[in-house]
């Protein structure tokens, strides 16, 4: 028997057919919608694949704990007992959690199967359409990961962020021993054309030295021509300007304060601005590319310089990189008491401070503690310490004494200024 509806016959007990436009519209709509959770259960699957690969899924939220988990666990490998507390719970808990992704997955999977099969009858597509790539792709990615889990399928090398970090830092360590051999080779007795600014050597010690007595005036001639700069000419001219300032206040000593400050700007202008016009725009010496570094270091009157020196040198990971260039500004006890600062000594009867002035003995002088230390003799008989002496009584402040600190620059790679009473973290 046939009935009609809305002028279309068909037989009694058959169930109504979608006509074709109903058709195409329930399979966009249900193949956007399946698009788009499959591309986020495919982009889902790689991330977490990448995670396993990185050693990060190992908790409920991988990322960092996952990082520190691994990290802890590498600790206890290489036999550090005390860190293995709990290391038990934590294996157990990444078991559990990989057989719970395991069954997530193949659930999904089954799931899944469903939705695509369901989507192909309603849509009438056949096999290897398109949604049936994207479910082929996601449950590739999905299988590929549940193998990993299982330990059936070799896991990826992890990237080993501190292990890669290491080999960064010391990936030129053949190289650098061997270019510091050449530099060592170069350098021996000042002989060779590799960095002739750095000869003729002058040593820290004694102090007041004189680098004009010791070489002669054509050292400072020589550097203000422009041409053949030193580090031995530059001592001798900051020397020279120290001696004359010397001087001066002797010969000023009963002055007003207006003609004592004209006279030292008369024997900056005279003494040093020279210098200062020779190489004006341009470095005194070529910059190095060994990566070596220079620490401008301002002493006054400082107990602690001689501790810093041995620090920065015991702590440096290339110590025969390492050059200072040191302000020592101390009472030396030449033709002079040595005084203490102004110091407290109690309070009186009002709680106001009592306060005095007393006789000391001469200053310590870090430079001498440093170099006389058998363990880093070495390092001032290279050349690699630097000083001027300053009678603090003639010392003009910190920016003076960083002014010429700055001229014991050799043209090492990097440029450090610090204090002279510092810890050092290695390296």
């Amino acid at each position: 028997m046939e009935t009609k509806t809305n002028g279309i016959r068909r037989k009694r007990g058959t169930k109504s057919q979608p006509d074709n436009t109903t058709r195409i519209i329930v399979a966009l709509l249900a193949g956007a919608g399946a698009a788009f959770l499959l591309a986020l259960i495919i982009l889902m699957s790689r991330l977490e694949s990448q995670e396993l690969r990185n050693g990060l899924l190992k908790s409920n939220v991988g990322g960092a704990k996952g990082v520190d988990d691994q990290v802890i666990l590498e600790e206890i490998s290489q036999g550090h007992a005390s860190l293995g507390i709990g290391a038990g719970l934590r294996q157990k808990k990444e078991s559990k959690r990989r057989e719970q992704l395991v069954e997530e997955i193949e659930k999904a999977k089954h799931v899944y199967g469903k939705v695509a099969d369901k989507f192909g009858k309603l849509t009438g597509s056949r096999d290897g359409n398109v949604l049936d790539s994207i479910v082929g792709e996601a449950v590739g990615e999905m299988n590929h990961i549940e193998k990993e889990l299982k330990g059936t399928k070799h896991r990826g090398n992890r990237v080993d962020i501190l292990h890669d970090f290491k080999d960064m830092l010391h990936k030129n360590k053949d190289e650098e021993v061997e270019r510091k051999q050449q530099l060592h080779d170069q350098n021996a007795d000042g002989e060779g054309e590799f960095a002739p600014h750095l000869h003729p050597r002058f040593p820290p010690l004694p102090p007041h030295l004189k680098a004009e007595e010791m070489f002669g005036s054509g050292i400072i001639e020589d550097t203000l021509s422009g041409e053949k700069p030193t580090i031995a000419g530059i001592t001798a001219i900051l020397q020279r300007f120290l001696g004359n300032l010397h001087q001066l206040l002797i010969d000023k000593k009963h002055a007003t304060a207006p003609e004592v400050i004209d006279a030292y700007f008369d024997l900056v202008n005279t003494q040093l601005e020279p210098l200062e016009h020779a190489y004006r725009g341009r470095e005194i010496f070529p910059i190095r590319e060994d990566q070596s570094i220079f620490m401008s270091l301002g002493a006054y009157r400082d107990h602690l310089l001689g501790e810093t020196l041995r620090q920065a040198f015991k702590r440096a990971a290339y110590p025969d990189k390492l050059f200072v260039g040191a302000v020592v500004q101390n009472c030396f006890g030449i033709d002079i008491q040595c005084r203490t600062g102004v110091e407290v000594k109690g309070t009186d009867a009002n709680g106001r401070p009592i306060t005095e002035v007393s006789d000391r003995p001469p200053d310590v002088n870090g430079i001498e503690e440093f170099c006389n230390d058998p363990d880093y003799k070495q390092y001032c008989d290279a050349g690699q310490i630097r000083a001027l002496y300053v009678n603090e009584t003639e010392s003009n402040g910190p920016t003076t004494a960083r002014y010429f600190a700055s001229k014991l620059w050799g043209g090492e790679t990097y440029f450090l200024q610090a204090d002279a009473h510092l810890r050092v973290a290695q390296d």
